[in-house]
């Protein structure tokens, strides 16, 4: 914590100190992230051993999983897809928490939701995307999404 104010004649010392707090959050933030960044590289390199012995370069397939699952916009697309799911528990236990209270259900509100999305999905067929009304697209994403709530 640093302070804002300082006594009167003592402006240096607590520049000082200020300083070396900052220095030492920087240091202690470099830390951990050299930590996180080494425990990853380490668990690439068991997996590589790991795939070597079934006689694939390592490599050769992590540029591939690089290439097909994020510069590839299938890929990505497909990456966003099966994350959404993940995405929106987290926030169904997440928002709650801000306000103090507890959720446990955040598997079974995704399966709630899904199940009243597709729900809405069949019960509107194409009344609401078979014409070319501007806003049919944004209605049909949103009339699911309201349901789930």
């Amino acid at each position: 914590m640093t302070p804002t104010l300082a006594p009167e004649g003592l402006d240096g010392q607590f520049s000082a100190l200020r300083d070396r707090l900052t220095w030492a959050a920087a240091k202690h933030a470099a830390v951990r992230t050299g930590f996180w960044v080494g425990i990853y590289a380490l668990a690439l390199a068991i997996f590589g051993a790991f795939v070597s012995t079934r006689g694939v370069n390592p490599f050769s397939m992590y540029q591939a999983m690089w290439e097909q699952t994020i510069v590839s916009d299938y890929g990505f697309g497909q990456v966003i897809d099966k994350a959404a799911p993940f995405a929106l528990a987290a926030l169904a236990v997440a928002v709650p928490a801000r306000a103090g209270l507890v959720n446990i259900g955040g598997e079974g509100q995704v399966v709630i939701g899904a199940t009243a999305a597709g729900g809405v999905a069949l019960a509107l067929g194409t009344h609401l995307t078979g014409g070319f009304a501007p806003g049919a697209p944004r209605l049909t994403w949103l009339l699911p999404f309201a349901s789930g709530f």
